[in-house]
């Protein structure tokens, strides 16, 4: 039998969040927007994956907004 998440409830019965960190993510981030490494650093018991899918959820519920950077890395060209 599969075992349920258990989840934490809102007072007032607005959301539901369950997980470990999300409430640690969610801390962080009410002090501003924050990239993923910078998280790693303020969270290091989360692993890389698991940092991801709880952001991932948190998008998903609507709490955070993702936004996407094209990255294209600096290179130094030295002959």
């Amino acid at each position: 039998m599969a075992q349920q998440k258990k989840a934490m409830r809102c007072p007032a019965g607005i959301m539901t969040v369950g997980g470990r960190f999300k409430l640690q993510i969610w801390y962080h981030l009410l002090n501003g927007t924050k990239r993923f490494g910078e998280l790693q650093r303020l969270i290091p018991q989360a692993s890389r994956q698991m940092l991801t899918l709880q952001l991932r959820d948190l998008e998903q519920l609507g709490m955070l907004q993702r936004r996407v950077y094209d990255q294209v890395p600096q290179r130094l060209n030295i002959r």
